[in-house]
């Protein structure tokens, strides 16, 4: 019988560690605590044909399912924990995700997809920004401007990693490689590729030379080392622009002016201040997805060729009229003792609470919001208005469907069912 070098000790940590992972989401979405205990969400979410709604939840056309994520979407809550020693007091800065996508969707009824959420993955309550600034810069800034100026803001001094002599000599590959912006524990060569990246373009800066630069370009066309250098530095896109045709020093400037790592090559704090963007840009993009997908679960955002905007801005206008979106966007409060867990300090996050609850609606303000939400719908009962909105859901999808997959496509497709051999072609169409 196979046993793993270390025993059964270690092959029950490395299933533990697996099995932790594999249900994190479950608890970030406060489905179980941290200890995979079924919270009250879970079980509302498994039973959730027994849920109990209010007659503001009632007028939302979602299913319960769908309605028990849109609550922990709005619960939904970024921490930052700073414990004082001194006080025994823990300090939490939040933000809401949430808060800000409708925000913004209530000034400006359509975004671009990639826009609104890599906006809204941005940010961390580990740089608190005034939300007036925010959302002017987000509604009349530029994507990449913004990115670079909140980074800029949250790392501070922390890409000043040397100073005097060390900024400007040539770095060994022990010294680099102890750097935690060039770190990979999966992939070990990447530092040695990062390293390359680094002596060659650094050398050609000092020294511009058409040997240099020779040496440069042929690094380009390395295949993985390049690659793994175009994720760690330039976004996934080319560094340089290469004229192979003619490789002169004079028409490599030529067409690579203003680039950033020709004029600041020679400073090694560049390469961790930009390898420290990029990877926030990563995760900026890896992270969104998940949000956006709950959102369109929940029923709170429409999606069409690449352009979001609220499937009920009616509901969340008459919302909006109680309850300030735009200052719920960070918060800050202490508690006794320290936190290590969300459960310790939002028990309500793991709990069963309705809309109301999570946007503090006294009943004198849910009966003005759904007041308000009637007569933006002409007077109409929350039954009619539930009606309505689903038939204009169905339509919209419909639509859609029309649009990607119209009926004279369909009917090419169908015969091909039934031959497996047109797989490839059935795929393609």
């Amino acid at each position: 019988m196979f046993k793993p070098a270390g025993g059964n000790s270690v092959l029950d940590k490395e299933i533990e560690q697996k099995a932790r992972h594999y249900t994190s989401n479950l608890v970030k979405l406060g489905l179980t605590y941290d200890d995979r205990l079924i919270s009250q969400v879970g079980h509302d979410l498994l039973n959730s044909e027994d849920l109990k709604k209010t007659r503001l939840e009632s007028s939302l056309p979602i299913e319960n399912s769908a309605l028990v994520i849109l609550r922990q979407l709005a619960k939904a809550m970024i921490n930052k924990f700073s414990y004082n020693v001194k006080t025994d007091k823990t300090t939490i800065v939040s933000y809401s995700p949430f808060a800000l996508l409708i925000a913004l969707l209530l000034k400006k009824s359509n975004m671009s997809e990639k826009y609104l959420f890599q906006h809204i993955a941005l940010l961390t309550p580990y740089d608190v920004v005034p939300t007036d600034k925010l959302i002017d810069s987000i509604l009349n800034g530029s994507l990449n401007d913004n990115i670079y100026k909140y980074n800029v803001e949250l790392f501070g001094s922390n890409n000043n990693v040397f100073s005097g002599l060390a900024s400007s000599r040539e770095l060994t590959r022990e010294e680099f490689g102890n750097i935690d912006e060039f770190k990979n524990n999966r992939q070990g060569n990447t530092v040695d590729y990062y390293y390359n990246l680094y002596r060659l373009n650094r050398r050609f800066t000092l020294d511009k030379t058409e040997k240099n630069l020779k040496a440069l370009f042929d690094f380009s066309k390395s295949g993985v080392p390049y690659t793994a250098v175009k994720k760690r530095f330039g976004n996934n896109k080319g560094l340089f622009t290469f004229n192979p045709k003619n490789l002169t020093v004079e028409r490599f400037l030529a067409d690579n002016d203003d680039n950033e790592f020709i004029e600041m090559g020679a400073d090694n704090n560049f390469y961790v201040t930009v390898a420290m963007f990029s990877k926030r840009r990563d995760c900026i993009r890896e992270y969104y997805n998940s949000f956006k997908k709950l959102l369109t679960i929940a029923n709170v955002i429409t999606i069409n060729n690449g352009v979001v905007s609220l499937t009920m801005p009616k509901f969340w206008e008459s919302i909006a009229k109680e309850f300030d979106f735009e200052n719920h966007i960070f918060g800050q409060h202490d508690v006794n003792g320290s936190v290590n867990y969300e459960s310790d300090f939002y028990p309500e996050y793991f709990s069963s609470i309705t809309l109301q609850e999570i946007f503090n609606l006294s009943e004198t303000q849910t009966e003005r919001v759904l007041t308000a939400l009637k007569a933006a719908y002409g007077d109409r009962s929350l039954d009619d208005i539930r009606s309505e909105e689903a038939k204009a859901q169905e339509n919209r999808l419909l639509e859609t469907v029309n649009k990607m997959l119209p009926r004279e496509s369909l009917a090419d497709l169908l015969p091909m069912f039934t031959d497996r051999t047109n797989d490839s072609k059935f795929k393609k169409t």
